[in-house]
């Protein structure tokens, strides 16, 4: 019974790690690029400004960094209750 409940988190751990890490790339081609490299004075490329909300106007990839924030935070926690 151990063993499957180790397999369980540590494929929870995989699979949130994963989301993680494509809704990171995906925020980062979605604006974040375009925001980071234009503060630090960076030449932008061919990274874009990025959409915005239509009530808030927000930019885009500050909404949806809650996907990649969300899901690296429940893969440390499925590591630290394997640990």
């Amino acid at each position: 019974r151990q063993k499957f409940i180790i397999f369980g988190l540590l494929a929870g751990a995989l699979f949130t790690g994963t989301i993680g890490t494509l809704g990171a790339h995906f925020v980062w081609e979605n604006g974040l690029a375009y925001a980071v490299l234009s503060t630090l004075g960076a030449d932008t490329g061919h990274f874009f400004e990025g959409p915005v909300t239509p009530d808030l106007e927000w930019p885009t990839w500050i909404v949806y960094s809650a996907i990649p924030l969300g899901s690296y935070l429940m893969c440390f926690r499925f590591l630290q209750v394997t640990a």
